[in-house]
């Protein structure tokens, strides 16, 4: 369910990483950090596309840019903590960095198909600070615009959802919630085999969640 879109930046946005993908390949690595703040700053998304230019551009210095880099990003950055913790798109023949992987997180993902429209949804726990962050991303393709359904778990409404101009329909929760003894949310969560379903008027949808390998 990758709902993610890549970000939208003005020409000013360019115009500085332009400049500060300049500055920043010819400064050395003890430096990069400190000019990758000056040059991209806010918003996040400005840094992760200005590390990834440099990362398309010297793959080779990937370790010289890893933890300055992701320290800057404001992530926490325990050793060593490389590309293979991280999530990411190639678009335009660029690679952007969307979040990086925590090895604790436990993922469930659910998707059917009838026809041409399809059902996707994703569900995230992830430890953060003695507590976890609950995520539901929901995606039904193929609605007509404007068409809203009524989006539920092992039968338990969670909300709707209204397909825009490119006729899909999403829904995305977060909340940060305490945990159990058993380290996951004592109230509403996804569990193996849990049932998303979509629905309008008589009709409905589902699929089953399933844990991520």
């Amino acid at each position: 369910m990758g709902g993610m879109g890549a970000a939208r930046f003005s020409a000013d946005d360019w115009r500085r990483l332009e400049e500060g993908f300049e500055r920043i390949r010819q400064a050395g690595p003890d430096a990069r950090a400190a000019l990758l703040e000056e040059c991209a700053g806010r918003p996040d998304a400005l840094r992760a596309e200005l590390m990834a230019l440099l990362e398309a551009a010297e793959p080779g210095r990937g370790a010289a840019l890893e933890a300055p880099v992701m320290d800057a990003l404001g992530f926490e950055v325990p050793g060593s903590f490389g590309p293979e913790h991280w999530i990411g798109v190639t678009l335009a023949d660029r690679w952007r960095v969307e979040a990086l992987i925590n090895n604790n997180d436990k993922i469930w993902d659910a998707q059917a198909q009838q026809g041409n429209m399809i059902l996707k949804g994703k569900y995230k726990e992830s430890p953060e600070n003695g507590r976890v962050e609950q995520e539901l991303e929901v995606e039904f393709q193929h609605l007509a615009p404007g068409t809203t359904v009524a989006v539920s778990i092992d039968g338990m409404f969670i909300g709707n959802a209204t397909a825009g101009a490119d006729r899909v329909a999403r829904l995305n929760i977060r909340k940060l919630v305490t945990p159990g003894p058993d380290g996951r949310p004592t109230g509403p969560r996804v569990n193996d085999g849990s049932i998303l379903t979509v629905s309008k008027g008589g009709q409905s949808m589902s699929a089953t969640f399933q844990p991520r390998p």
